[in-house]
């Protein structure tokens, strides 16, 4: 073999090589996005039915005695749908991991079309007493060899998007029919068609449509106007106190709803007493701002004294020796009592928005305020760290 054709095979064999570790990694990346996607795509679904099986599991525990027969039954009927919700959701996880990963095994059986679509017309989300469901059968009977538990999960997961999807009380029609060697299923609901563009991407994975419902409105907007943009609006004609219930959990979520104007914000799964609390620091930081409008140059938070006019500060009647910046960020936590404050917020307010992403210096400041402050770095009782996000400075009684 010439000297040329060896270099050509070597060179031949370094593309291909090249080729398949592109592929593999092309691959890896796919699998990574199906992940990442799957798992931003059912924070909501999750988290909602967990919050209410918690807070009615909750209710029970603490207040059985309290309820009669018809509450009780119908705190456990929403404890159950609930649950069967959740199992519904697990079976779907696991259906597209096995789809992904080529693992998925279909049981094809010898069906009566109209038994598996009754079936499935059982285990609708709860909602669906809000819509009119209409199941016309084929008079012809339709026997179908089909895998009996995907079919089902099929319809129940579009009629579920039916009912998500649409306004109440719109019409969802199921119908079937024969058509040569095949049978139609047809879900069709009275709402405006989808436009031609978007129908080829439908059934593409997680997408939710122009709305992007998934990721940026579910759980932190309205039918017509961003969450967000609603705080704003408010905001300016309104401190009325705000406080967010949202499945996001991002640290970049809670910091934009903050930073908005939001007084607080709370992530599903919580507990009932996790709410009543937040709602008691609220009710005592608006009571607080009240009072101060009538006029107040002194506020004290448990041991803590800041007299304003003085431009002093006092922790067990002894005088904190503080830095101006200090002084200035203790004065913000002291007109924002149970407020999480982000960190764009307070290095806006204390420097100027030329400081607005200098994080690693408010960091510094604030971990020497809090030296000064708490007897215990390790259990604040004055201001609590909101990792990520920023401070907030606790009611002390």
């Amino acid at each position: 073999m010439s000297k040329g054709s060896k270099n050509n095979s070597s060179k031949g064999k370094t593309l291909r090589k090249n080729a398949r570790e592109k592929e593999e990694a092309a691959l890896i990346a796919q699998k990574e996005k199906l992940r990442a996607n799957l798992l931003r795509s059912i924070s909501h679904d999750l988290r909602t039915p967990l919050t209410s099986i918690s807070g009615n599991a909750s209710n029970l525990l603490s207040n059985e005695e309290e309820f009669d027969i018809e509450t009780k039954k119908q705190l456990y009927e929403d404890i159950y749908v609930d649950s069967m919700w959740l199992i519904n959701l697990v079976e779907n996880l696991l259906s597209v991991t096995k789809i992904e990963e080529g693992r998925l095994n279909i049981r094809l059986q010898a069906e009566l079309l109209d038994e598996v679509i009754t079936e499935a017309l059982l285990h609708i989300n709860r909602k669906k007493d809000e819509h009119t469901i209409t199941y016309k059968a084929s008079e012809d009977f339709i026997l179908v060899k089909v895998d009996a538990r995907m079919i089902m999960q099929v319809v129940i997961n579009i009629v579920d998007n039916a009912i998500k999807y649409t306004q109440k009380e719109s019409e969802i029609v199921i119908s079937t029919k024969k058509h040569k060697d095949k049978v139609i299923v047809c879900i069709a609901d009275n709402e405006p068609e989808i436009p031609d563009e978007i129908k080829p991407l439908v059934f593409d994975m997680f997408y939710s449509g122009a709305k992007n419902i998934a990721d940026s409105r579910r759980s932190l907007g309205l039918p017509d106007m961003d969450g967000i943009e609603v705080i704003k609006k408010i905001r300016t004609w309104s401190s009325i106190p705000i406080i967010i219930i949202s499945a996001r959990s991002e640290d970049m979520d809670k910091v934009e709803a903050l930073d908005a104007g939001a007084d607080d914000y709370l992530t599903k799964p919580f507990s009932v007493e996790e709410l009543l609390a937040r709602l008691r620091v609220t009710e005592r930081r608006l009571a607080t701002g009240q009072a101060e409008q009538v006029y107040s140059s002194v506020f004290v938070n448990g041991k803590l004294k800041v007299d304003f006019s003085a431009g002093c500060a006092f922790l067990e009647g002894e005088e904190l020796h503080l830095t101006p910046i200090e002084y200035k960020l203790l004065c913000l936590f002291s007109k924002n009592v149970g407020k999480v404050l982000t960190h764009t917020y307070l290095t806006q307010n204390i420097w100027g928005h030329s400081w607005e992403n200098d994080v690693a210096s408010l960091r510094v400041f604030m971990a020497t305020l809090r030296k000064k402050l708490e007897k215990n770095t390790d259990s604040a009782q004055y201001i609590q760290t909101h990792v990520g996000v920023g401070y907030r400075m606790m009611k002390v009684e």
